[in-house]
């Protein structure tokens, strides 16, 4: 197993905008519940590695590579756009991913990319700083992307959830 140096200058790309796209790879409040459960096999920082299940991107043993950031509610016309764009600046830049990770990513390790978003406040957060991202798409898309996303997070820390509620039911005198 093995990649190339323009492979390794896309992955790079991939690995240096993944943060920035998260708030198109995981669209939902929902979308990072996965993060947090290392027995989903969802990455907990971003990295990659050779047939690595626990890492952002995996080159698997047939040689292709497999990003793990995407949810099942991601747009693909938006993530991939993404990606192209990340892909771009990866090789226009030759940008470095890094030696592969060995061991399980859960275990910690050197973060040689900005942390991964684990809720969709810091996912807007991450897209607002990454003027590549941002650029894949046009303005006033982006734009909206922002706006709708800043709302749904604000109506999600609102809401009372079922959770909440169980936990905290009993205390309140």
């Amino acid at each position: 197993m093995h990649l190339t140096d323009v492979g390794l200058n896309a992955l790079g790309g991939i690995l240096s905008h993944a943060a920035g796209s998260m708030l198109i790879m995981g669209p939902t409040v929902n979308s990072y519940k996965r993060y947090w459960d290392s027995g989903q096999f969802a990455p907990s920082q971003i990295n990659w590695g050779m047939d690595n299940k626990t890492c952002t991107v995996r080159l698997s043993a047939n040689g292709r590579l497999e990003y793990k950031l995407p949810d099942a509610s991601v747009n693909p016309y938006l993530s991939h756009a993404a990606l192209l764009a990340a892909i771009e600046d990866g090789l226009n830049n030759k940008i470095d991913p890094g030696e592969p990770t060995a061991g399980s990513s859960y275990d910690g390790g050197i973060e040689m990319f900005e942390p991964l978003p684990l809720t969709l406040v810091e996912a807007v957060r991450a897209f607002e700083k990454d003027d590549v991202v941002r650029a894949s798409m046009p303005g006033p898309l982006a734009d909206l992307l922002l706006d709708l996303k800043r709302d749904e997070w604000a109506r999600f820390c609102a809401f009372v959830t079922d959770w909440e509620h169980e936990r905290y039911w009993q205390a309140i005198p």
